[in-house]
């Protein structure tokens, strides 16, 4: 999740130096490739745009959070949000994990994105949460009431046969935990919807 959030924002400093230098950008979805071949074009923060660019295919989240800050103060780039434009934020960010449960096939990410998209239609709060942490966001639902017994053992069970699917080795039974786990996925889909 840092890579992603942290690629996110190098990207914005991108943009937002290009425009300050009326540099024209074709890419709006920036690759590795293509920011290293803009940032030369940005001589105001171009060491921390490089060295974010390195960090962000590795996993030293302090260090990219530290040159990001660097960066960041060096472009008079600043995430300082208005009330509405945090619930904005908010509602637009609820709206990409509505869609990508919708679209997910895998089950493990089908029960991530399930977890997580309940816990903030529930909570009102953002949240990234780690694979690992699914179990205890789980619980914490269930123990706060935000979701009923039913679900929740609905969801404990899927999680069990994910996690059974992963760690098999034998092949049939590796097949019918996945046939399983397929039946299963529009029951979890649907959800964060039904609660």
């Amino acid at each position: 999740m840092i890579r992603t959030i942290g690629a996110q924002l190098v990207d914005l400093i991108i943009k937002a130096q290009a425009q300050q230098h009326f540099i024209a950008l074709d890419d709006m979805n920036f690759s590795d490739e293509s920011r290293k071949a803009i940032i030369p074009k940005l001589p105001a923060c171009a060491k921390e745009l490089r060295d974010l660019c390195r960090l962000l295919n590795e996993n030293d989240s302090q260090a990219l959070l530290d040159v990001l800050t660097l960066a960041a103060e060096k472009t008079d780039f600043y995430l300082k949000l208005k009330k509405g434009e945090a619930k904005n934020l908010a509602y637009q960010y609820r709206q990409a994990i509505a869609l990508k449960l919708k679209e997910e096939t895998d089950p493990a990410l089908v029960l991530h994105l399930c977890v997580i998209s309940i816990f903030m239609s529930k909570t009102h709060s953002m949240i990234h949460a780690p694979g690992r942490a699914i179990p205890l966001l789980l619980s914490f639902l269930m123990k706060r009431g935000y979701i009923h017994e039913e679900a929740f053992m609905i969801l404990k069970e899927f999680q069990s046969d994910v996690i059974k699917s992963m760690k098999t080795a034998e092949l049939l039974e590796k097949s019918e935990l996945s046939k399983k786990l397929t039946l299963q996925l529009s029951v979890v889909r649907s959800m964060p919807e039904n609660i």
